[in-house]
């Protein structure tokens, strides 16, 4: 009697972990069928998210060349120190294309004043001078013309004229500025030293007497070509900065 009894609890029990584990199967088949509509979902905004990311970069792109475009009547003047303009920047730009640039005709300026921002110091750089034609040729002879030109300067010092780009366009324009002034000057480094390497053998030659007889250039002279070189160097450098 026992005995049956004893098997009697162990099929309860055995029942109720059959029950337990039809529970735990509906419940781990629900959570499938859920994880693999958010799979689905999931896939679906990712190509929804990819379709809106292209769709922005095209934007993107069409504002900034519909931006470039407003601009082509656009110049810019860089370097004029503030209140040069006085009381009428029209006036004082015209004058300026006039007078600098040798351009002759009518110049139909719609308007001209300062690029925005505000001086927060005596050492600040000056704004630039954002000068709108009415006519996008106008806007080129000028800007030809100030190419043309190079050294323009105001009041000693020395204005610059460019074209009036984009914020991107701007920030492409300064990555390459920065590579290109790294070539040049790696260049001109290598330069100096092979002009170096070559001055000290020619006076290493000089002392050694192997110096060739007929040759004309004796040795001071060299070392004021090698000096006159450096100096020439240096000051291009000055320019540059």
């Amino acid at each position: 009697m026992e005995t049956a009894g004893n098997f009697g609890v162990l099929k309860e029990e055995i029942n109720d972990l059959r029950e337990g584990f039809g529970e735990l199967k509906i419940r781990a088949d629900a959570a499938e069928l859920r994880i693999a509509e958010n799979e689905d979902c999931e896939i679906s905004m990712t190509k929804i998210l990819l379709h809106s990311l292209r769709m922005q970069k095209q934007l993107e792109n069409k504002c900034e060349e519909l931006e470039g475009r407003e601009r082509r009547n656009n110049l810019r003047i860089y370097s004029v120190r503030e209140k040069c303009e006085g009381n009428s920047m029209m006036d004082f730009v015209e004058n300026l294309i006039r007078e600098k640039l040798d351009v002759s005709g009518e110049i139909p300026i719609e308007r001209a004043h300062r690029a925005t921002g505000h001086l927060t110091g005596h050492s600040d750089r000056p704004r630039s001078i954002i000068v709108r034609f009415q006519n996008y040729n106008v806007r080129q002879r000028v800007l030809q013309a100030a190419w043309a030109k190079k050294d323009i300067r105001v009041k000693d010092c020395r204005i610059f004229f460019d074209e009036d780009f984009t914020t991107q366009v701007f920030k492409e324009r300064a990555k390459y500025r920065q590579m290109r002034h790294r070539v040049y000057w790696s260049m001109v480094s290598t330069w100096r030293v092979q002009q170096e390497n070559r001055t000290w053998s020619l006076l290493f030659r000089l002392q050694d007497g192997r110096h060739s007889r007929n040759r004309r250039t004796p040795g001071c002279e060299l070392m004021s070509d090698v000096k006159t070189l450096i100096d020439s160097l240096d000051r291009h450098e000055r320019a540059k900065e």
